[in-house]
C-alpha cells in the first residue's frame, strides 16, 4: 500500500480541523492507501501551543513525508504549517493533489451525476482535473 501524506489545517478550530483530517484519512484508506497526518499524531503528546514542541512535531512530520508517494492538500486555505509541508513535498518531488472534504466532494459528485447544469465542475468530467477523486477514477 502507498503512503499518502495529508496536509490540512490544524490550528485555530482544532476540533473541526481534526475531524476534517480524520475524514480525509478515512477516504485515503478506503482508496487502498495508508494515510498519515502528522497533526493527528503529534498533538497526542506534544503541545501545539509551545513553539519548540510545535517545531519538533513539524520537523518529525516532514521527515515522515519522505516515505510518501503522494501528498494530499485539503481545502482552499493554506496555513503557514501547510505551506512548509507543501514546500517540502515540492523539494522532494512528491506529487501533490488537492482534495476536497469528502462530505463536500460527495455533494459535488452528486451534482455532476445528475447534471444540474453547473459548468464550474467541468474539471471533474475528465479534462485534466487534479482532484484526487478524478485522478483515482482514471
Amino acid at each position: 500500500m502507498e503512503l499518502v501524506y495529508v496536509v490540512s489545517p490544524y490550528r485555530g478550530d482544532t476540533e473541526t480541523n481534526t475531524e476534517l483530517a480524520k475524514r480525509v484519512c478515512a477516504m485515503a484508506l478506503a482508496e487502498g492507501k495508508v494515510p498519515y497526518a502528522s497533526h493527528l499524531f503529534f498533538p497526542q503528546f506534544l503541545d501545539d501551543n509551545d513553539p519548540e514542541e510545535r517545531e519538533a512535531g513539524m520537523k518529525a512530520g516532514l521527515e515522515m513525508m519522505q516515505l510518501a508517494t503522494e501528498v494530499w492538500v485539503v481545502g482552499n486555505r493554506i496555513t503557514d504549517g501547510m505551506a512548509k509541508e507543501i514546500g517540502r513535498a515540492n523539494e522532494l518531488g512528491i506529487p501533490i493533489f488537492t482534495v476536497e472534504d469528502p462530505e463536500v466532494g460527495c455533494e459535488r459528485l452528486m451534482e455532476d451525476m445528475y447534471d444540474t447544469g453547473r459548468t464550474d465542475r467541468d474539471c471533474c468530467r475528465g479534462n485534466g482535473c487534479k482532484h484526487v477523486h478524478c485522478v483515482l477514477r482514471s
